[in-house]
Protein backbone atom coordinates (compact mmCIF):
# COMPACT_ATOMS: atom_id res chain seq x y z
CA UNK A 1 0.00 0.00 0.00
CA UNK A 2 2.80 2.41 0.79
CA UNK A 3 4.35 1.79 -2.63
CA UNK A 4 1.01 2.65 -4.23
CA UNK A 5 0.69 5.90 -2.24
CA UNK A 6 4.18 7.01 -3.06
CA UNK A 7 3.58 6.17 -6.72
CA UNK A 8 0.44 8.33 -6.69
CA UNK A 9 2.25 11.18 -4.93
CA UNK A 10 5.12 10.93 -7.36
CA UNK A 11 2.66 11.15 -10.26
CA UNK A 12 1.01 14.23 -8.77
CA UNK A 13 4.38 15.87 -8.19
CA UNK A 14 5.42 15.23 -11.79
CA UNK A 15 2.04 16.48 -13.01
CA UNK A 16 2.26 19.75 -11.00
CA UNK A 17 5.87 20.33 -12.03
CA UNK A 18 4.86 19.94 -15.69
CA UNK A 19 2.03 22.44 -15.16
CA UNK A 20 4.38 24.86 -13.44
CA UNK A 21 6.88 24.61 -16.28
CA UNK A 22 4.09 25.26 -18.77
CA UNK A 23 2.83 28.22 -16.69
CA UNK A 24 6.36 29.51 -16.33
CA UNK A 25 7.02 29.47 -20.05
CA UNK A 26 3.66 30.99 -20.98
CA UNK A 27 3.46 33.86 -18.46
CA UNK A 28 7.18 34.32 -17.80
CA UNK A 29 6.58 34.42 -14.04
CA UNK A 30 7.95 32.40 -11.21
CA UNK A 31 6.64 28.81 -11.10
CA UNK A 32 3.60 28.47 -8.88
CA UNK A 33 3.21 32.20 -8.26
CA UNK A 34 -0.21 33.56 -9.04
CA UNK A 35 -0.78 36.95 -10.60
CA UNK A 36 -2.09 38.51 -7.38
CA UNK A 37 0.95 37.27 -5.48
CA UNK A 38 3.26 38.73 -8.12
CA UNK A 39 1.49 42.10 -7.88
CA UNK A 40 1.74 42.01 -4.09
CA UNK A 41 5.45 41.30 -4.30
CA UNK A 42 5.97 44.17 -6.76
CA UNK A 43 4.09 46.56 -4.46
CA UNK A 44 6.18 45.43 -1.50
CA UNK A 45 9.34 46.12 -3.49
CA UNK A 46 8.08 49.55 -4.48
CA UNK A 47 7.13 50.35 -0.88
CA UNK A 48 10.58 49.43 0.40
CA UNK A 49 12.24 51.40 -2.39
CA UNK A 50 10.26 54.47 -1.30
CA UNK A 51 10.80 53.78 2.35
CA UNK A 52 12.02 56.17 5.00
CA UNK A 53 15.62 56.04 3.81
CA UNK A 54 14.65 57.06 0.28
CA UNK A 55 12.20 59.81 1.18
CA UNK A 56 14.47 61.13 3.88
CA UNK A 57 12.24 61.59 6.89
CA UNK A 58 14.91 61.28 9.54
CA UNK A 59 15.14 63.31 12.74
CA UNK A 60 16.21 66.96 12.52
CA UNK A 61 17.47 69.51 15.02
CA UNK A 62 14.68 72.02 14.34
CA UNK A 63 11.91 69.45 14.71
CA UNK A 64 10.55 70.10 11.22
CA UNK A 65 10.19 67.45 8.56
CA UNK A 66 13.48 66.72 6.84
CA UNK A 67 11.85 67.44 3.50
CA UNK A 68 10.93 70.98 4.54
CA UNK A 69 14.32 71.65 6.07
CA UNK A 70 15.98 70.60 2.80
CA UNK A 71 13.76 73.08 0.97
CA UNK A 72 14.50 75.82 3.52
CA UNK A 73 18.19 75.66 2.61
CA UNK A 74 17.51 77.54 -0.65
CA UNK A 75 14.98 80.45 -0.42
CA UNK A 76 17.36 82.99 1.13
CA UNK A 77 20.21 81.75 -1.05
CA UNK A 78 23.50 81.32 0.79
CA UNK A 79 22.18 82.95 3.99
CA UNK A 80 19.59 80.24 4.64
CA UNK A 81 22.19 77.61 3.77
CA UNK A 82 24.59 79.08 6.32
CA UNK A 83 21.90 79.25 9.01
CA UNK A 84 20.85 75.64 8.47
CA UNK A 85 24.47 74.50 8.28
CA UNK A 86 25.17 76.06 11.68
CA UNK A 87 21.96 74.86 13.35
CA UNK A 88 21.36 71.40 11.89
CA UNK A 89 23.50 68.67 13.48
CA UNK A 90 21.29 65.55 13.36
CA UNK A 91 20.52 65.17 9.68
CA UNK A 92 23.25 64.75 7.06
CA UNK A 93 20.87 65.29 4.12
CA UNK A 94 19.88 68.73 5.41
CA UNK A 95 23.54 69.55 6.03
CA UNK A 96 24.35 68.52 2.47
CA UNK A 97 21.67 70.80 1.01
CA UNK A 98 22.88 73.65 3.22
CA UNK A 99 26.44 73.15 1.95
CA UNK A 100 25.21 72.97 -1.62
CA UNK A 101 23.24 76.18 -1.13
CA UNK A 102 26.31 78.00 0.17
CA UNK A 103 28.56 76.57 -2.56
CA UNK A 104 26.17 77.52 -5.37
CA UNK A 105 24.71 80.85 -4.28
CA UNK A 106 27.72 82.24 -2.42
CA UNK A 107 29.92 82.61 -5.52
CA UNK A 108 26.96 83.60 -7.71
CA UNK A 109 26.01 86.40 -5.32
CA UNK A 110 29.62 87.60 -5.12
CA UNK A 111 29.88 87.68 -8.92
CA UNK A 112 26.53 89.48 -9.17
CA UNK A 113 27.67 92.03 -6.59
CA UNK A 114 31.05 92.58 -8.31
CA UNK A 115 29.42 93.08 -11.73
CA UNK A 116 27.12 95.71 -10.19
CA UNK A 117 30.03 97.53 -8.55
CA UNK A 118 32.10 97.52 -11.76
CA UNK A 119 29.10 98.80 -13.73
CA UNK A 120 28.63 101.60 -11.19
CA UNK A 121 32.32 102.54 -11.29
CA UNK A 122 32.66 102.49 -15.08
CA UNK A 123 29.27 104.07 -15.79
CA UNK A 124 30.36 107.73 -15.36
CA UNK A 125 33.14 107.45 -17.99
CA UNK A 126 32.07 109.47 -21.07
CA UNK A 127 30.97 107.54 -24.19
CA UNK A 128 32.57 104.21 -23.36
CA UNK A 129 31.14 104.09 -19.82
CA UNK A 130 27.55 104.03 -21.04
CA UNK A 131 28.14 101.03 -23.27
CA UNK A 132 30.12 99.18 -20.58
CA UNK A 133 27.51 99.99 -17.93
CA UNK A 134 24.73 98.78 -20.26
CA UNK A 135 26.57 95.50 -21.01
CA UNK A 136 27.39 94.88 -17.36
CA UNK A 137 23.81 95.75 -16.41
CA UNK A 138 22.61 93.12 -18.88
CA UNK A 139 25.08 90.61 -17.43
CA UNK A 140 23.89 91.49 -13.92
CA UNK A 141 20.27 90.90 -14.96
CA UNK A 142 21.17 87.53 -16.50
CA UNK A 143 23.01 86.49 -13.33
CA UNK A 144 20.01 87.59 -11.24
CA UNK A 145 17.60 85.42 -13.24
CA UNK A 146 19.99 82.47 -13.18
CA UNK A 147 20.04 82.76 -9.38
CA UNK A 148 16.24 82.93 -9.17
CA UNK A 149 15.63 79.98 -11.54
CA UNK A 150 18.34 77.90 -9.87
CA UNK A 151 16.89 78.61 -6.41
CA UNK A 152 13.42 77.51 -7.52
CA UNK A 153 14.83 74.42 -9.26
CA UNK A 154 16.84 73.41 -6.19
CA UNK A 155 13.84 73.90 -3.89
CA UNK A 156 11.67 71.66 -6.07
CA UNK A 157 14.38 69.02 -6.38
CA UNK A 158 15.09 69.12 -2.62
CA UNK A 159 11.40 68.56 -1.97
CA UNK A 160 11.01 65.58 -4.29
CA UNK A 161 14.49 64.02 -4.34
CA UNK A 162 16.40 63.93 -1.04
CA UNK A 163 19.71 62.98 -2.64
CA UNK A 164 19.69 65.50 -5.49
CA UNK A 165 23.16 66.77 -6.33
CA UNK A 166 24.14 69.44 -8.83
CA UNK A 167 26.55 67.85 -11.31
CA UNK A 168 29.68 69.99 -10.94
CA UNK A 169 29.21 71.45 -7.46
CA UNK A 170 28.58 68.09 -5.80
CA UNK A 171 32.03 66.87 -6.82
CA UNK A 172 33.63 69.65 -4.76
CA UNK A 173 31.62 69.04 -1.60
CA UNK A 174 32.03 66.23 0.90
CA UNK A 175 29.06 64.42 2.37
Amino acid sequence: MSGLVSYRLQGQIEKTSMQEKKLCCENETLPGVTESMRIRMMNRERMTRNSRSMTGDGPTSLGLSERWERVLAYPLLWVSGLILFLIERKNRNVQWHAKQSMAVFGPLCIIWWLVGIIAALLGPIPLLGGVIAWALGLLSTIIFWVIIVLAIWLMVMAFFRPNYRLPIISDWLRY
